[in-house]
C-alpha cells in the first residue's frame, strides 16, 4: 500500500536541509503534564478528593496516576479538566519536540 505524504514548504514544523527533511513532532511529557495538573489543582484550591468527585471517578487514584505522571486524561476528561480550571487544553498537557528525519521519497521508493 503506498502513502503520500504532502508536505507544505511553508509549515514551520518542517527544515529543509538539502535532499533531506525534518519533521519536528511533538510528543507528549507525562510527568511535565502531571506536574501541571498538580499545580493548577493548588492554584484553583481543588484538592485530589474534590476533583475526584467533580470527575466522578469511583477512584481517586485516577487522579493520583495523572499528577504522578503515570496515564494522561482522556480527552473527554481533558475538556472537564480545562472546564473546572478555566484554561486551555493546550494549558494542561505539556509537549515536548522531536526530530523526525524524512528520507525523500525517491529514497523510500528505491527501499
Amino acid at each position: 500500500m503506498n502513502t503520500s505524504i504532502f508536505i507544505s514548504e511553508s509549515n514551520t514544523n518542517y527544515i529543509t536541509n538539502g535532499n533531506s527533511k525534518t519533521f519536528m513532532k511533538p510528543v507528549v511529557n507525562l510527568s511535565a503534564t502531571g506536574t501541571n495538573i498538580k499545580t493548577l489543582m493548588k492554584r484553583n484550591g481543588i484538592s485530589a478528593r474534590e476533583l475526584q468527585f467533580l470527575m466522578d471517578f469511583p477512584y481517586i487514584q485516577t487522579i493520583y496516576n495523572w499528577t504522578r505522571g503515570i496515564n494522561l486524561p482522556t480527552i473527554d476528561n481533558l475538556v472537564v479538566l480545562s472546564k473546572i480550571f478555566n484554561v486551555s487544553i493546550n494549558d494542561i498537557v505539556v509537549t515536548d519536540m522531536v526530530e523526525i528525519n524524512l528520507k525523500p521519497a525517491a529514497a523510500i521508493m528505491s527501499a
